[in-house]
């Protein structure tokens, strides 16, 4: 019985890890350009995340979302020309 709930409590962790939503922020890479550049990466909340482009970048950004099964999986979206 102990190792079966031991098993289920690793198996809900993993999953949480795995997917629970953090936040990347992206600069602009100019006024003039629809292209974006990955600058820091691993915000807990989309808050964190705009106040440090707002404070960092001057409005020149945006914070997305992601998990990390999309980044293992390669299935997360390639910003830096959206």
């Amino acid at each position: 019985m102990g190792k079966t709930i031991t098993i289920a409590i690793i198996l809900i962790a993993a999953a949480v890890i795995l997917f629970i939503p953090r936040y990347d922020l992206y600069e602009k890479e100019s006024s003039f350009s629809d292209n974006y550049t990955l600058r820091e990466s691993g915000f807990w909340s989309k808050e964190e995340c705009e106040n440090a482009g707002r404070n960092t970048y001057q409005g020149y950004y945006k914070c997305t979302e992601t998990n990390a099964y999309e980044n293992m999986m390669g299935k997360g979206a390639d910003y830096s020309s959206e």
